[in-house]
């Protein structure tokens, strides 16, 4: 996954699939990140850093919907 590197407490990183998509999928299964379609990147989602769990939960759901999309 190729992303910006940031010094906020967030990470914005490019998709295979539409930033929007990846949201509403990621949102059935509990974890709720920001798509930047409204700044015309429509592969580009937002996430901000969690708790450890958090972001293995993150990390996890993720490649799940990723590997799904092969």
């Amino acid at each position: 996954i190729k992303y910006i590197p940031s010094q906020a407490n967030f990470i914005m990183f490019k998709t295979k699939l539409d930033g929007l998509a990846l949201c509403r999928k990621l949102l059935k299964g509990g974890i709720i990140i920001r798509d930047l379609k409204q700044y015309k990147l429509d592969n580009y989602v937002r996430v901000t850093i969690g708790k450890p769990k958090e972001n293995s939960l993150f990390i996890q759901k993720l490649k799940k919907i990723l590997s799904e999309e092969k």
